[in-house]
């Protein structure tokens, strides 16, 4: 069995559109592309292709066909599959909604980076998002990881920063020429924060316990019993519906369900229910 390594990969427009603002052709699944790469990029290593603004998500699944070897032109480079198009892509709203992702280095960042290697966790997190999104994906994600295990970094910052090529399409007229970005610049942001009584979460956990009502996902048995605190106690009616201070019962107006499944809820207006996510789940296993 081969160990892989797992990637997010950032890109511009400029490299996944084409002049007529439609998706690239290059980028369709079953596509051989030639791609420049972090020197560390092994072949079987998987990545998740981040499009930067206008779209802001997560869109396609790319695997490395060789290991990274050095070019002239772009430093390293590898040969690549495009393996899957999401029809229902992550969306970078659905990630800052995410409670599992606060800390997330790429999300920190605001992807301003060209490649991130992604820890173990992560990766598994933003997997089960896109099958539960995406319910022809389950089965074609069964049949990618069958055969593979896997071969985490323990830190994301074991990517050398220094030195990372661009991770767009090898084409001679779309190389990048400044291989760094420029990074910690404070910026100013103005958001609308619902504020959540942690009492609520509590009361709703105690009585409904600390399993995830859509998928059945528990934190308490994969991490092994390792309090983690990023269950939700999802609110029946949307508190940006409420708008107001009000009085909340944590047995009739809250549920608990993982942050995966809240941000499929969320991922549309009006949410989906429970139950719709619950089919969701059933039909893509």
């Amino acid at each position: 069995m081969n160990n892989i390594g797992y990637w997010l990969w950032v890109t511009r427009p400029e490299y996944y559109l084409e002049e007529d603002g439609t998706d690239r052709k290059e980028l369709e699944p079953g596509t051989k592309i030639g791609w420049s790469c972090a020197k560390d990029t092994k072949k079987g290593d998987l990545i998740l292709l981040y499009r930067t603004k206008p779209k802001m998500d997560i869109k396609y699944l790319i695997e490395a066909d060789s290991d990274a070897g050095p070019d002239d032109n772009w430093k390293y480079f590898c040969d690549c599959s495009v393996l899957y198009k999401f029809s229902n892509a992550i969306t970078l709203a659905e990630l800052r909604e995410n409670e599992a992702f606060r800390e997330w280095n790429a999300l920190k960042l605001s992807f301003n980076r060209k490649a991130f290697r992604l820890q173990r966790n992560y990766w598994e997190m933003l997997n089960q998002m896109l099958k539960l999104k995406n319910p022809g994906y389950g089965p074609k994600s069964d049949a990618i990881y069958q055969n593979k295990t896997s071969n985490y970094p323990a830190k994301e910052n074991d990517l050398e920063e220094a030195g990372i090529p661009s991770p767009f399409l090898s084409l001679p007229e779309e190389i990048d020429e400044d291989a760094f970005m420029s990074e910690g610049e404070p910026q100013k942001t103005t958001t609308t924060r619902y504020e959540r009584n942690p009492k609520a979460r509590e009361a709703c956990l105690k009585h409904y316990g600390h399993r995830c009502l859509a998928c059945q996902f528990s934190f308490d048995e994969v991490y092994g019993g390792i309090d983690l605190g990023y269950m939700i106690a999802h609110h029946l009616e949307p508190l940006s519906e409420v708008g107001r201070d009000h009085q909340v019962d944590p047995i009739t107006d809250l549920r608990p369900v993982c942050p995966n499944c809240h941000s499929v809820i969320h991922s549309r207006k009006p949410i989906y229910s429970i139950e719709e996510v619950k089919r969701m789940v059933h039909w893509s296993k």
